[in-house]
């Protein structure tokens, strides 16, 4: 639980914490210096932004938005996909089934170009309306959707489809 026996939250445990825990085991050496690029340990300190306690609460926002433009593209982005992901559909669109949520994917198009987030966008769509979840992918890059089947999976799930101005290729797709 994240919660201790009187509600108050409970710390969780860090990237560096299970690093250090590995370090003891002659087994996992080759694992932890793995990790250990993740973590403060790390000479590149901008790999260690999962390795800490969360510094914001969401839960009573209004609205609020996850962006991984500035992270590296090479190995920060990938995982920052991951990590925005996850937390969006287990800890945001599957949380309370009576209350109305709503996810909007900017740059949508910038999801189909990677497999595991193609699939994860498709199947968020066809997953949504379960958890009271609405989905709304903003792309300026319809014709990339058609390029995939994730993407034509989301075409299909998406029971309201509004195209505005598009550039020509877009257009005859």
């Amino acid at each position: 639980s994240l919660h201790d026996r009187y509600g108050k939250p409970k710390p969780m445990p860090t990237l560096f914490d299970h690093y250090l825990l590995m370090k003891e085991h002659q087994d996992l050496q080759e694992v932890a210096n793995v990790v250990r690029m993740f973590t403060r340990e790390s000479r590149y300190k901008n790999q260690a932004i999962f390795d800490g306690q969360s510094t914001v609460n969401m839960w009573d926002a209004p609205i609020a938005a996850i962006s991984i433009a500035d992270l590296d593209p090479d190995i920060m982005k990938p995982l920052g996909l991951f990590v925005a992901t996850k937390w969006i559909w287990e800890r945001f669109a599957k949380r309370n089934r009576q209350k109305r949520k709503r996810i909007i994917i900017d740059e949508a198009q910038l999801l189909m170009q990677h497999h595991e987030s193609a699939v994860w966008l498709e199947n968020a769509y066809r997953q949504a309306r379960k958890w009271n979840t609405s989905m709304c992918a903003v792309t300026q890059g319809f014709e990339v959707f058609l390029r995939v089947p994730e993407g034509m999976g989301v075409l299909k799930n998406a029971p309201t489809k509004l195209l505005l101005k598009q550039e020509p290729i877009d257009i005859e797709s």
